[in-house]
């Protein structure tokens, strides 16, 4: 008696690069949202310094895998990680960038703008000055 075995492979994809949004900049702390199209097996996880920090997977294929993460300024970059058995994707995110690299840009080219106002008003005020005493000293010694 001959047996016959009927073998049933498993076909995967490799996984798409996760796309990495960043919401709500003005805080101490900022929200990104990492997502990717679902897949056999994929799951989503936020990591930092490899350590895994949150996850998630459906069984549901035509999905979108999204996963929000409040991460905080001056801290270890995060990496928004994408797996299944066959493949994965990894994207580094940094706070700096991310959240709050415009806005600091922004708000110190505006300080430094500021500042160099200040100083060339101060500047103009001590000459000012120096010239009215300079004409009042004259002014005093002559009708003496």
């Amino acid at each position: 008696m001959e047996e016959s075995s009927t073998y049933q492979p498993t076909v995967y994809n490799p996984v798409s690069r996760p796309q990495v949004y960043s919401r709500n900049k003005m805080n101490p702390t900022c929200s990104v949202l990492c997502s990717v199209q679902n897949g056999r097996e994929v799951t989503l996880s936020w990591q930092r310094e490899g350590e895994t920090l949150n996850h998630t997977s459906s069984p549901d294929l035509s999905t979108l895998l999204s996963l929000p993460l409040e991460i905080e300024y001056n801290s270890a970059p995060y990496s928004c990680v994408v797996n299944n058995p066959v493949s994965n994707q990894t994207v580094t995110v940094k706070a700096e960038e991310y959240c709050f690299g415009n806005c600091t840009r922004d708000v110190v080219g505006y300080i430094m703008f500021v500042l160099r106002l200040v100083e060339f008003v101060l500047v103009t005020l001590a000459v000012g000055l120096l010239l009215h005493m300079y004409r009042v000293g004259r002014v005093l010694t002559q009708h003496r």
